[in-house]
């Protein structure tokens, strides 16, 4: 299985590419692994859609801690 690390480093990288775009571009990678029915990759994508959201959020006392 991906670690936790491998997942924000993948989260941070769809972040940079896919700017405000992310979270809806990652529920779009998502919904094509379940069409799919690849359990392990919506496990991972349901994990990186968390960390986007988590990168993301206002609630972060210094996003540039992470950027």
């Amino acid at each position: 299985m991906i670690s936790q690390i491998d997942i924000y480093r993948s989260a941070k990288i769809f972040i940079d590419q896919h700017k405000e775009k992310a979270l809806s571009e990652a529920h779009a990678q998502l919904q094509a692994v379940v069409d799919i029915k690849d359990d392990k990759g919506t496990v991972v994508w349901r994990s990186i859609i968390e960390a986007i959201r988590w990168m993301q959020s206002e609630a972060l006392p210094d996003k540039k801690a992470i950027n």
